[in-house]
């Protein structure tokens, strides 16, 4: 039995609406009270709460940062078919993610009076993401690396609570992986690298000493 490719294509493009109505609002409407001005990056310590792990920001300049993060999940999927119904997962899948940003409106938005605390602005990054999914069909875990760019928003709040969203293209470098089973037992399968729309959003915690806003 597999999976309805149309159904599963509608709900990740309704994901993906769903992803850019919230930078959307996030743009729009965080920030309702004045804040720190500060107009160059600052080292960051964040707890992210939906993937679990540890992110450090290293500030390399005034716009310029070196974000690292080590992840225990990398993804929620949830797919529907007419022949399998609703499925959900939240795979374990250890990850080390690196990303080089570059904060483009931070000190307009210092000038302005908005949030710039601990980053709190709009990004271009240049993405690495190497991870170790389980493939059903293969006993060991194997690597998967990725490359992409992405933009995005990232804001930091007075409770501590941050949240980092971000859009882009991704890259998928050509993985190999040994076949298990009965019948095709140590047998090699080659999954194809491809270009990809991806996204990301991370939610937690950050754990810097707390400055008055």
């Amino acid at each position: 039995m597999f999976s309805d490719p149309q159904s599963k294509y509608a709900i990740r493009m309704k994901y993906l609406s769903a992803y850019l109505l919230l930078f959307f609002l996030c743009n729009k409407c965080v920030t309702a009270q004045d804040s720190l001005k500060n107009n160059t990056t600052e080292n960051t310590l964040r707890l992210p709460l939906i993937f679990w792990g540890i992110n450090y920001e290293h500030s390399l300049s005034k716009h310029m940062t070196l974000v690292g993060n080590i992840n225990f999940f990398q993804s929620i999927n949830y797919s529907y078919s007419s022949n399998l119904g609703s499925q959900f997962s939240y795979p374990f899948i250890p990850t080390i993610n690196i990303q080089y940003r570059w904060y483009y409106n931070l000190k307009k938005r210092a000038e302005t009076g908005k949030n710039t605390m601990l980053n709190s602005a709009n990004y271009i990054t240049g993405n690495y993401r190497m991870s170790f999914p389980k493939n059903v069909y293969d006993l060991v875990r194997r690597p998967e690396h990725t490359t992409g760019i992405f933009w995005g928003l990232q804001r930091n709040y007075q409770k501590r609570l941050y949240i980092d969203l971000g859009v882009g293209l991704v890259y998928r470098a050509k993985q190999s992986i040994i076949l298990s089973g009965a019948t095709w037992s140590g047998s090699p399968y080659f999954i194809e690298d491809k270009f990809s729309l991806g996204s990301f959003m991370n939610l937690g915690l950050w754990l810097n000493k707390r400055k008055k806003l």
